[in-house]
């Protein structure tokens, strides 16, 4: 029986969980905006913007004015450009009868 508190089992246990949902992504992501805008979030708080933050991941506009690395980063934030990208271009083609088609190729 492993023991949850030793070294090994948590680091093994994080890396599973980082597996799946890429939570240690998300944590250096904010760590770095943090550092990146200290001035700014200074003035409200590092609980506050923690939790801002993860408020925009959860809504999927994380995403939004970041570098193509970090959108394809994840499957989730490739989930999050591809439902911020539709809500966006969505009236293209009902307004004007034309038809709007993009590819995406799978993988990327």
């Amino acid at each position: 029986m492993h023991n949850i508190l030793c070294p090994k089992a948590l680091y093994v246990g994080i890396a599973t969980l980082n597996s799946q949902t890429y939570v240690l992504t998300y944590i250096e992501d904010a760590v770095s905006q943090l550092l990146e805008f200290k001035e700014e979030f200074s003035k409200v708080g590092i609980a506050r913007f923690l939790a801002e933050y993860f408020n925009s991941v959860q809504h999927g506009s994380h995403i939004l004015f970041r570098e193509f690395t970090f959108i394809i980063a994840t499957p989730y934030n490739r989930a999050s450009f591809i439902r911020m990208f539709w809500r966006c271009f969505r009236q293209i083609g009902k307004n004007g009868g034309k038809t709007f088609s993009v590819t995406l190729q799978e993988g990327w």
